[in-house]
This record gives structure tokens, C-alpha cells and sequence, in this order.
């Protein structure tokens, strides 16, 4: 009885998340961005998108490997998703926290060991996403000097990601003086509770443990870097589809700024005309494309990204429903 309302539950969270998702988001506007638009373009668009989230399954997948021997790039996938989707329904920007938890849930791995794996994964992007900006803005693009904060914001998170990871790899190893520290901390904060916190902390270090192996942490910084160049590749494909011809140096400033979106607190981005629209100031004021082309072409971008990864995402959660009764009525 019980495996019969876990089957319903999820088919209940579907039906939910696309009514959410369908009252946050008006499928007109999609229509109206795109009805004068190149058809091949914006298909081509589509597809690069997909193979962005795919080349970022296949990063998670390597890190994974450590905690789970036999984990799924496409299980991986369906989780990062169903993140994704969960953020658009919710409308709480917790992606990361989303998808570690349907991970958990789908490879059957404790939740903590999961999170280890996404804040790594986050950790190495971020210094990735740092470098877009430092490279592309140092030898390749000339900034106006209102834009100049995009490199200082890159500098800062690059020495941010690289002594977060500095101290993930320094707590990876139960064993190190860090830890003691960090056990004695906990002992003080959770008080009889302490144990319980211990597994939880426990089952995080275990999630790190990929962090150890300096070929395993390349290839994963590989495939971040493949993924920004497909990011690139996207950009260009939909301004070629809206009618705004960027270069490939343009593309690659578009994707590390709009990436670091999230990172500029609400006040600027109220006060001012460059933060509240990045991306169309930018494409106005730095690539000299047209005022009325740049905001369509940075509506587009959310649009076609917050509707691929929301359908995406309930379309793996009803998916997941079915697979777990399957794999039930098998046992």
C-alpha cells in the first residue's frame, strides 16, 4: 500500500510542478519572442542547451564515481533537472540543494555525500566561470570603464572558488587537524546531539572523496571548460536566430557575465540601468547591438532555458515515478 502512495505522491508533484511552473511563466511571451525568428537556429539553440546540461551530468558523473560506483550519467541528468524544474515551481533559487536531494533519492545515496559532490562540482565551475571572464576581458575584449566591475567580481570568486576547494581539500581526510577542530565545534554547537551531526558530517567527507584524485578533478575542469565553449555556442546560435551577429570573443563575454548574474546583490541591480538588464546593457553598450534586439535577446536566453529545464524536469520526475513502480513490481 505504502509503494502505491509513493507512485501517486510523485505522479501528485507532477501534475503540481506544471501547474506552477505554467502560472510563473505565460507561454505567449515565448511565442512572441521567437514568431520572427530562424527556425533552424532556434532548434540548433535547443539542442546546445541539452548539451550543455549533458557535458555537466557527465562532470557530476566523475565525481559521483567515488561515492557510487555504478551511478548514471542520465540518472544524473534526470536529477539535475528535476532541480531545476523544482526552482521554477518554487520560485527559491536552491537548484543545487533540489537536485542533490532528487539524487539522493534516484541513486539511492545519502543526501549529505550527494550535497559533497554538487558544492565540489559548484567549486570547480565557479573558478572556470572566473577564468571566462579574466581571460575573454584581458586579451581578447576592451571594457568600458562603468563595465570594469565584471573583472573585479571575476578576480574576487576566482579567490573565493580556489580557497574553497583549498579547504575542501584540506577537510576531505577525516583524520587532519582541521577536522579535529571542526569535531570539537560541532561537540559545542549540537551538545547531545552531537553524534547525529558526526554522521551527517561523516556522510559529506565521504562525498569529497573524488577530490583526492588529481585526474579525475582535471577531467572534470575539462569538461566544464568543453561546456562553457557549447554556452558560447548557444549565445551565438540565438542571436543568430534573433537577427544579432556576435563573434565568438562576444559570445564567450556573455556567457562567464551572465553566469555571474546571481552573484550581484538586488540593490544594484534596482539602482542601476546596467545590473537591473545585464545582459542587454552589455549588448548594447559593449557589442553596439540594437536596444530593442539586446532585450529580446536577454529575455530569450531565460525564456528558452527556464522552459527546456522545467519540462525537462517534470517530464523526469513523471518518468522516475513509473521507473521506481517497475523496478517494485520486479523485485
Amino acid at each position: 500500500m505504502l509503494k502505491q502512495r509513493r507512485f501517486w505522491i510523485f505522479i501528485f508533484l507532477t501534475a503540481v510542478f506544471c501547474y506552477l511552473i505554467a502560472a510563473r511563466r505565460d507561454l505567449r511571451d515565448f511565442y512572441e519572442l521567437f514568431q520572427g525568428a530562424n527556425a533552424s537556429f532556434v532548434l540548433l539553440s535547443i539542442l546546445l542547451v541539452l548539451l550543455i546540461y549533458f557535458i555537466k551530468s557527465a562532470a557530476w558523473y566523475f565525481l559521483m564515481r567515488p561515492v557510487k560506483k555504478n551511478a548514471g550519467v542520465h540518472r544524473l541528468f534526470s536529477s539535475m533537472m528535476i532541480g531545476y524544474a523544482t526552482e521554477a515551481a518554487v520560485g527559491i533559487r536552491l537548484r543545487e540543494l533540489f537536485r542533490a536531494y532528487a539524487a539522493s533519492q534516484i541513486e539511492g545515496v545519502k543526501f549529505f555525500s550527494v550535497l559533497a559532490t554538487v558544492v565540489l562540482g559548484r567549486t570547480i565551475e565557479g573558478v572556470v566561470l572566473a577564468l571566462n571572464i579574466l581571460i575573454v576581458t584581458g586579451f581578447f575584449i576592451a571594457l568600458p570603464r562603468e563595465n570594469d566591475w565584471s573583472i573585479k567580481l571575476a578576480w574576487i570568486s576566482c579567490a573565493f572558488f580556489l580557497a574553497l576547494f583549498a579547504a575542501l581539500y584540506i577537510i576531505r581526510k577525516e583524520s587532519s587537524g582541521a577536522n579535529t577542530l571542526i569535531k570539537k565545534v560541532l561537540q559545542w554547537l549540537l551538545e547531545s546531539h552531537y553524534e547525529a551531526g558526526l554522521a551527517y558530517y561523516r556522510d559529506f567527507l565521504k562525498g569529497l572523496s573524488a577530490i583526492g584524485k588529481s585526474k579525475t578533478i582535471i577531467v572534470v575542469f575539462v569538461l566544464f571548460v568543453l561546456s562553457r565553449g557549447v554556452a558560447a555556442c548557444f549565445y551565438w546560435s540565438l542571436g543568430q536566430s534573433l537577427g544579432a551577429d556576435l563573434s565568438a570573443t562576444a559570445s564567450g563575454f556573455l556567457t562567464g557575465i551572465d553566469s555571474m548574474k546571481p552573484l550581484i546583490p538586488p540593490q544594484l541591480k534596482a539602482q542601476a540601468m546596467q545590473f537591473h538588464n545585464l545582459m542587454a546593457w552589455n549588448l548594447n553598450r559593449v557589442f553596439h547591438i540594437g536596444p530593442a534586439i539586446a532585450l529580446t535577446f536577454s529575455r530569450s536566453i531565460a525564456l528558452i532555458t527556464v522552459l527546456l529545464t522545467s519540462s525537462l524536469g517534470v517530464l523526469c520526475l513523471f518518468l522516475e515515478a513509473f521507473r521506481r513502480r517497475r523496478a517494485r513490481r520486479s523485485a
